[in-house]
Parts: C-alpha cells; structure tokens; sequence
C-alpha cells in the first residue's frame, strides 16, 4: 500500500477534531452529546482506531444533516454501519419458562473470525454426528446400536450446548478462549436443555447476527485493491492490510474484533483514505491556479 494512502491514527483524529466544532457550530449536536461519543465515552468505550472511527461516524451523521443535497452514504447503509460498530446482540426469548414461570433469554453476540472458524468446526462435527444418528436409526436395532444412539444424541446435545454457549457469551471471544475442543469443556445444564424449536430460531438470529449484518458491507474487501487480476483480495492479505491502517496487529483483528466491526471499519477507513486523497487533489489544484 502506498504509505501516502494509509490512514493513521492520526489522521483520523485529526479529521473528528476539525468536523467536531463544525457539527457544533451548527448545533447539530451538544458538546455533552459527543462527549459520549468520543472514545472512552459512555457510548463509545473502545479505545485506538476503533473509537476514533466511531466518533468519526457520529460526527458524519450529524454532518450530514447539512450535506443532504451532496453523494454519500445512504441512511440505511449508515444505520447498519453503526449497528455492527456498535456490536450490539440480539435477543431471543425461549419458548419454554423457568421453574418460577418466567420467561428465559439468551443472546446471540458479534463474534470474532476466530471464534466463528470454531464455531465452524462445530458445525461440522454436528453434521457428521446427525449423519451418523440416521445412519443407527436406519440400521438393525439392538442393544448395541441403542447405547450408540444414546452416546450420539448426548454428543449432539453437548456440541449444540457449546454453540449456545458461545454465542451467548458476551464479547468476540469464545468462553473457552483458546482451550483445544474436547469433550472436557465444562457446559453449563442451561444450554443443554433447550427445546429443539427455539435451537433452530438461536440458528437463524446466529445468521443474522454474524453472516446477514455483513451483506450491509458485501464487497469492501474489494475496495482495499492491490490484487493483480482486480480480484478481491484473500482473507489473510485484507487482515493484514487493515490492520496496518488501524494500527493494530492482525492477531487483534482476528482474536478480539467482531469480523464484522473489521468489515466495517475498513470500509470507513477506506472511504476516509478517498477523503483524504481528494482533500490533497483539491488543494494541489488549488495552488497551481494560484
């Protein structure tokens, strides 16, 4: 990437603290409101380049209130950037009540890309396991094949209490951190005795959650460029990239972001490199008119 095209730290400071006094000229916002807003602000915690592209998001949605007239982003594509930035869960609330009557809940929470290749492998091995439960139903049955059932639907209800637990299980992490996936991890009796409708509904927010927010930036790695055949770039080179641009390390990005505030603060930060880039065009153009 050429160094004149990386966004800094830096830099994205200095683009909130010159959009900052505009937005407040305008009384488009309060000085407490973005109080709030700035990182390590009650509505904005996260530090680095994180909170400063969330600031920096603020501050456009307000701005924008002036610059309706101009492109931009659309509300709706504003709406779900701010969404996963946010890394805000979804509720379900189970179909089955407690003991005292009431209704239980679990959430479904933004994984990173390393818990969600985790949760992958589970999936897998959930697949093979339902595979081979139709397989001892279909065959002859006896006292062998029963016991093998058993162990099976007690395998298939303890990997589909670690998906449970996981999601559920606020932050990108997994609960279990980095502990090789073995039948030892202990899993709470919550996760394993939920009704088989509300499993299929947990899936479904799951998606959404951590596959359907993403649709919202479909693409953005494509944005990044630097790939010969104008392709889009793999995985492991757009870590990489952006990690560079935020200032982190890719193993934060992988470990202890949200895959999809990745996708979402590199398509801001590369909106914020075209700005950066067209701002430094103008200003050339300018001094050669001079």
């Amino acid at each position: 990437m050429d160094e004149q095209e990386r966004v800094t730290l830096d830099e994205l400071r200095a683009q909130c603290l010159a959009l900052e006094p505009v937005v407040l000229r305008a009384q488009l916002a309060t000085a407490e409101e973005l109080t709030a807003h700035k990182p390590g602000g009650s509505g904005n915690p996260q530090g680095g380049a994180l909170g400063w592209l969330r600031y920096l998001i603020v501050l456009q949605r307000r701005h924008s209130v002036l610059e309706r007239g101009k492109a931009g982003r659309s509300s709706k594509q504003d709406a779900d950037l701010t969404q996963i930035l946010a890394g805000e869960p979804e509720f379900l609330i189970l179909s089955d009540t407690s003991p005292d009557g009431k209704r239980q809940q679990l959430a479904v929470h933004p994984k990173s890309a390393r818990a969600l290749l985790e949760l992958h492998k589970i999936d897998r091995r959930l697949a093979h396991l339902a595979g081979h439960l139709q397989m001892l139903r279909d065959g002859e049955q006896n006292t062998a094949t029963l016991a093998l059932t058993e162990r099976t639907l007690d395998a298939i209800a303890y990997y589909t209490g670690l998906c449970l637990w996981a999601l559920n299980t606020p932050g990108p992490k997994l609960p279990w951190g980095r502990a090789p996936l073995t039948p030892d991890l202990a899993v709470s009796e919550q996760y394993l005795d939920i009704a088989p409708i509300d499993i299929h509904r947990f899936a479904a927010l799951h998606q959404h959650v951590n596959n359907g927010r993403l649709q919202a930036l479909e693409g953005v790695t494509g944005a990044l460029g630097g790939v010969p055949d104008g392709g889009r770039p793999s995985f492991s080179i757009f870590m990489g990239v952006t990690a560079m641009e935020l200032g982190v390390s890719a193993e934060q990005l992988f470990d202890e972001w949200s895959l999809g505030s990745v996708f979402a603060s590199a398509h801001l930060a590369a909106g914020a490199r075209a700005d950066t880039r067209q701002a430094a065009e103008t200003a050339a153009a300018e001094r050669a008119h001079r």
